[in-house]
C-alpha cells in the first residue's frame, strides 16, 4: 500500500518531471500509486516507447567535425572562431539554433545533453527533435493562489485510506465531521502545505 508521505513525494515528482501537463501527471502518478517503476510510468505518460527517441546517436550521425554545415567557407570559418575561442570541433557538431551570432563557439555541442546545457545557460526554448523549456518559463500553477491538488486525487487517496484503515472507514462513516476534517487534511497533505 502505498502511504500518504509516499503519494505526496510521487506527486511533486510527477509535477517535476511533465510540469506544463496535468495529464501527464496526473496518469503518471496513477501508474506510480498502481505500483509501476519510475522508468515505465514515465515512458508511459510521456508515450514515448523505447528506442524511440532522439538520442545522441542519432543527433551525430554524420554531422561531426563541421559535416552539417552546407557551405564550406563558412565551415571552415566557424572552425576558426572555435579555435581563436579554444574550442574544439573535433567530434562536435554546429548547431546554429544556438549560436547567438554566426561562429559562435559555444554552438559547437557533441551531445543531445550538451543542445540542452548551451539552451540552458543561454535561456532558449527548444522544440523538435530535442525538447527544452527553461524552467523560469514553467509555472507550476496558474498564480492565482498556493497549489491545490484535484479533487479525483483526494478522493483515490480517501478510499485507498479506507480500504487499508476499516477502523477510519467506519469513523468516517459514523461522524460527517471527522470525515470532512480526514478529506480537509489530505488535501492540505497532497497539496504540500501540511
Amino acid at each position: 500500500m502505498v502511504t500518504l508521505e509516499d503519494r505526496q513525494e510521487l506527486w511533486k515528482l510527477a509535477r517535476k518531471i511533465f510540469p506544463r501537463d496535468k495529464a501527464k501527471q496526473v496518469f503518471y502518478f496513477q501508474l506510480r500509486v498502481d505500483g509501476q517503476t519510475h522508468r515505465m510510468a514515465d515512458m508511459l505518460a510521456a508515450r514515448k516507447p523505447p528506442g524511440s527517441g532522439y538520442g545522441d546517436r542519432e543527433f551525430m550521425q554524420g554531422a561531426w567535425g563541421g559535416k552539417n554545415i552546407s557551405n564550406p567557407l563558412s565551415a571552415d570559418y566557424y572552425r576558426r572562431m572555435a579555435a581563436e575561442h579554444g574550442v574544439s570541433t573535433d567530434g562536435m557538431r554546429y548547431c546554429p539554433q544556438l549560436a547567438s551570432f554566426p561562429g559562435d563557439p559555444e554552438a559547437w555541442v557533441d551531445s543531445v545533453g550538451d543542445v540542452k546545457r548551451v539552451a540552458e545557460k543561454k535561456g532558449l526554448k527548444l522544440e523538435g527533435s530535442i525538447e527544452y523549456t527553461p524552467t523560469e518559463e514553467i509555472p507550476l500553477d496558474d498564480g492565482s493562489g498556493p497549489y491545490q491538488v484535484a479533487n479525483d486525487i483526494v478522493v483515490d487517496t480517501i478510499e485507498d485510506m479506507r480500504e487499508g484503515n476499516p477502523e477510519l472507514a467506519r469513523e468516517m462513516d459514523k461522524n460527517p465531521k471527522k470525515a470532512e476534517k480526514v478529506i480537509e487534511t489530505t488535501r492540505e497533505i497532497l497539496s504540500g502545505r501540511e
